[in-house]
């Protein structure tokens, strides 16, 4: 396929990626809210007798206002809906937010391409300059495109944004389920690392370290340091990781925790000793030794396999990573919504005599390829 048509793939499925943000935000906000009484008591959405009576009782009444709470909102810009949020929580959501710049361009950007074929408009420049965006040269009548390098920024910019609101929420209104919301960040960090995507992972982890700061236990807390640090040496930031690292007394905690730090400053004899002390039953499994990120350069040390089979009986093992494995996934996906496109053109432009042979032959295969649902409204 030609680029333009890479493009026009790629652009449509980050408008999906908008909207799923969206769906995220209306139904995350109902959720937050219905609880504390935040909407239904702004005055600003109004009930009438007849409302009340066909509603029929105060429970139906509340879900009512916050449902015609959440659509006017939703009607607005993103910097509205974050301008009411902060407004209705008295918080500052977008204090040193540095991905808001970004992500502020992207759902222009998105504008422009769902409404004007991606041709620049002065709304969007003067939109983007309101918000601070650094813009390459561009001006009205240009033409954006959605580059695929451009697509996994904005798509890991909707991330950050949706994890840190939803964080800063979540403790903010649910202030004795603090250790539900740690263990929720741990492993979107933890499920980031497996896949590779160490920057994304750095910056949730850092907001998790140094912005929110109170964790739910001292466990929640070392596991966070932990998992900063390996994100900085997988970005080849190694004194950054050391750094962190010499922060704590290690020598008092855990053995699972000591054994990650003498793997993350690559002292294998000490690793080993501690897999030894942790033994095959203990805190860290078989499967944890060949899965877990912190370990991702030491399965590749001898010393360290060795221990290894020494403790289990057996070889590690190692697979493809799991990064790889979904690379080839989002590889296969884009090609599919590629062809699907191409194969759309060609059925517009001829005339269907035949039927479809899959549909009379209950032993052709079907393509199993997950479908996108990205119709523009």
């Amino acid at each position: 396929s030609s680029p333009p048509d890479i493009f026009f793939s790629l652009h449509r499925v980050s408008d999906f990626k908008t909207r799923l943000f969206s769906n995220f935000r209306s139904q995350n906000t109902a959720n937050f809210f219905r609880p504390v009484e935040l909407c239904y008591t702004s005055g600003e959405v109004g009930l009438t007798l007849s409302n009340l009576l066909e509603l029929g009782n105060y429970e139906g009444a509340k879900d009512y206002l916050v449902e015609k709470e959440i659509e006017s909102v939703l009607r607005k810009s993103h910097t509205d809906h974050f301008g009411w949020l902060e407004s209705k929580l008295d918080m500052h959501l977008r204090k040193e937010l540095s991905s808001w710049p970004r992500f502020v361009e992207l759902a222009e950007r998105r504008n422009l391409l769902v409404h004007c074929d991606g041709v620049v408009s002065h709304q969007y420049l003067a939109n983007c300059k309101e918000n601070s965006v650094e813009l390459e040269a561009c001006s009205v009548g240009d033409k954006l495109g959605v580059p695929p390098a451009y697509f996994k920024a904005a798509c890991d910019c909707i991330l950050e944004i949706a994890a840190k609101l939803t964080h800063v929420i979540w403790r903010k209104l649910c202030p004795n389920d603090r250790e539900g919301a740690d263990d929720a960040l741990n492993y979107s960090c933890i499920e980031l690392l497996m896949h590779e995507n160490f920057a994304l992972a750095h910056e949730l982890l850092k907001f998790a370290h140094a912005t929110l700061k109170k964790h739910a236990s001292e466990r929640h807390r070392l596991m966070c340091l932990v998992n900063l640090a390996q994100s900085s040496k997988w970005l080849n930031m190694d004194k950054e990781c050391q750094s962190l690292l010499s922060t704590e007394d290690w020598s008092a905690k855990g053995f699972e925790f000591q054994l990650c730090v003498a793997v993350l400053q690559e002292h294998w004899d000490q690793a080993v000793s501690i897999m030894k002390q942790i033994g095959k039953d203990g805190a860290v499994k078989a499967e944890d030794y060949r899965t877990w990120p912190v370990f991702r350069s030491a399965r590749k040390e001898k010393r360290f396999q060795e221990g290894y089979k020494e403790l289990f009986g057996e070889e590690m093992t190692l697979g493809e990573s799991v990064a790889t494995i979904k690379g080839k996934d989002i590889e296969q996906f884009f090609h599919s919504l590629i062809q699907q496109k191409s194969d759309n053109e060609d059925g517009d432009a001829k005339s269907v005599e035949t039927t479809d042979a899959s549909l009379l032959d209950p032993d052709s295969s079907s393509d199993l390829t997950p479908q996108v649902n990205v119709d523009v409204p």
